[in-house]
């Protein structure tokens, strides 16, 4: 499950993404002009929204495992495994 979670992350972190959410909203517009209005326009934003929102939040925490990945390398007392583990991953 936590393999599912971090692939929807990572997919949902990429410009790809919202490039789907801008033509869904441009064919919305150009195929359905006449039910496009301001809570169609609302909900697009929202979806962009959390988009970058997921994309902050997976660098925050590529960042952070780098920083932990740093600190055990520099631990002596660590394990040589431990940062390689995939394991320990949310």
């Amino acid at each position: 499950m936590a393999v599912v979670k971090r692939g929807k992350a990572a997919a949902t972190a990429r410009p790809e993404a919202f490039l789907i959410v801008i033509a869904y909203g441009l064919l919305w517009l150009i195929l359905e002009p006449e039910t496009f209005d301001m809570h169609s326009l609302a909900t697009l934003i929202v979806w962009v929204m959390t988009l970058i929102i997921q994309r902050a939040e997976q660098g925050d925490t590529q960042a952070i495992h780098a920083k932990l990945d740093g600190l055990l390398h520099s631990d002596h007392r660590a394990p040589d495994g431990l940062a390689t583990d995939s394991r320990i991953r949310p």
